[in-house]
């Protein structure tokens, strides 16, 4: 029997498959994440803190980078490709996950609500930079409630990939949906 390679600490699809590591497709299991605030919420309720670090918990449990790093960890624990603050022209998004089939753009708030962490990935185009990668968007606004460290409520939006159609360097269709051409290249 072939021994077998486990990718402890590759994050990304391409390196698992170049280096013949046993791949375990977690698209579903990030999509549940995704979509079931409660088993998130589950999750982070059942984190203990020490009693020492009472008071900084409590400090630290109103700013983003604190849930920025708990869902960071969530995700890279299960070894999906997972970035915070990811940059674009429009500024900084809190995390940015990407799947074989979809990329989920999440922005965090503690003391606004999940439609306004929606609202400016939409106002600062966080999504655009992934538009044409051919993989659904999904973006999440997600609202915490610092006296318990869990989501109160998530706002999932879906965008479908861009698809863009090219021969020889000239763009012969832009669509959401993948249409049949005419035989024109």
């Amino acid at each position: 029997m072939a021994e077998r390679k486990y990718p402890i600490g590759i994050q990304t699809f391409s390196e698992v498959i170049r280096g013949g590591y046993v791949y375990v497709d977690k698209t579903d299991l990030v999509w549940q994440l995704a979509h079931y605030a409660k088993e998130m919420r589950s999750y982070m309720a059942g984190i203990p803190y020490v009693e020492g670090f009472k008071q900084k918990l409590k400090e630290a449990a109103t700013a983003e980078g604190f849930y920025e790093y708990t869902m960071y960890l969530i995700f890279s624990m299960l070894n999906v490709y997972a970035r915070t603050q990811v940059r674009c022209a429009g500024g900084r998004t809190d995390m940015v996950v990407w799947m074989p089939d979809a990329i989920y753009v999440f922005e965090l708030k503690v003391m606004g609500t999940a439609q306004e962490a929606l609202d400016q990935i939409n106002d600062k185009g966080y999504a655009i930079p992934y538009k044409t990668d051919g993989r659904k968007i999904v973006k999440i606004g997600v609202k915490f409630k610092a006296e318990t460290r869990t989501p109160e409520n998530w706002i999932i939006e879906q965008l479908e990939p861009l698809i863009i159609v090219k021969c020889l360097g000239k763009v012969l269709s832009v669509s959401k949906k993948c249409v049949p051409l005419r035989n024109e290249c």
